[in-house]
């Protein structure tokens, strides 16, 4: 997800806006794609796009400031979206 996101920022050349335009429909796009409870998802995402360290816990997750879902809320999303 996060590479081919870069991937396509690298080889844009028509500048900033163009950029963020991307990015706008790329997140819009993984958005939609989550299913059944995407805000939380969608949520855990973002953690897990900036979070400096790999991540080997979900729970983690929870203590960075992009996830606003504590360890049952995203443990909760990612049961719901399996079952979809």
């Amino acid at each position: 997800m996060a590479v081919a996101f870069i991937m396509s920022w690298r080889e844009n050349e028509d500048g900033p806006d163009e950029a963020l335009g991307r990015l706008a429909g790329f997140r819009r796009e993984l958005y939609w794609c989550l299913g059944m409870r995407r805000d939380a998802l969608f949520e855990v995402c973002d953690a897990a796009a900036c979070r400096q360290e790999r991540v080997l816990v979900l729970a983690e997750l929870c203590l960075e400031p992009e996830c606003r879902r504590g360890h049952g809320g995203v443990y909760d999303a990612l049961t719901a979206a399996r079952s979809v």
